[in-house]
């Protein structure tokens, strides 16, 4: 019995993929070892004194202004997240044609 249908290359799955109550991981996440349980403890119970060295070195005059940046980087980005990239395109022609006659003017006034 075929539980999923298999997408030709080039088509949209149009859908969803799994029959209703099938899922893709059936055995969900593996569990961690003791190994792994073990030195994320380790890791949770440095985190503080990790918190303090950044404080430490955020406040102190020898600093390096780069290390402060990232310091700053660093602790906005766990606090509230990694801002979100965008990006805006804009345009001054509105065909291709006269994209490419643009370039062309710029790239020639450049080799003038």
């Amino acid at each position: 019995m075929n539980q999923t249908e298999v997408i030709p290359v080039g088509k949209k799955q149009i859908g969803r993929p799994f029959k209703p109550g099938i899922v893709a991981n059936p055995d969900g996440r593996r569990k961690r070892t003791q190994e792994e349980k073990d030195a994320l403890e380790l890791l949770r119970s440095l985190a503080p004194k990790a918190v303090e060295m950044l404080q430490f070195l955020l406040l102190s005059p020898k600093t390096v202004p780069a290390v402060k940046l990232k310091i700053c980087e660093i602790i906005l980005e766990r606090t509230y997240g990694k801002p979100e990239a965008s990006i805006r395109l804009s345009s001054i022609s509105e065909t291709v044609e006269e994209s490419q006659k643009y370039i062309q003017t710029l790239v020639a006034r450049i080799m003038e």
